[in-house]
């Protein structure tokens, strides 16, 4: 196997650092209320998923326990396509999910924020 050069490792350092700065970003902005739930949720398990490809052992099930919930609830631009009485159903739905797992993934923000803010 060829060893890596050392631009390299620490290209791949920077890289992880970036990712765990838009990690921590992404807490902050569900806790701050900037972005909604589902899509600071998306948000953060995108950026997860991106840390675990550069190596990086992380696991919050509560970012996938959420999806998984909602994973039948149009959003964003597809919700222009459902009547008002169907976008009532399931926001009904949404708004009973997001009760369900705010406390848990604002804990899960304020654990990454404390676990990725240490100094690099």
């Amino acid at each position: 196997m060829a060893e890596e050069k050392p631009q390299t490792i620490q290209q791949l350092e920077n890289s992880k650092k970036k990712l765990r700065r838009k990690l921590v970003a992404s807490a902050r902005n569900i806790i701050a209320n900037e972005v909604g739930l589902s899509v600071g949720v998306w948000n953060i398990s995108r950026v997860m998923v991106w840390l675990r490809n550069e190596g990086v052992d992380i696991d919050f099930p509560v970012f996938e326990a959420y999806q998984k919930a909602v994973i039948e609830t149009p959003s964003g631009k597809e919700r222009l396509n459902c009547s008002r009485e169907a976008l009532r159903r399931y926001d009904l739905g949404l708004n009973q999910t997001n009760l369900e797992f705010h406390d848990k993934i604002i804990d899960a923000c304020f654990e990454i924020i404390a676990r990725y803010t240490k100094k690099e």
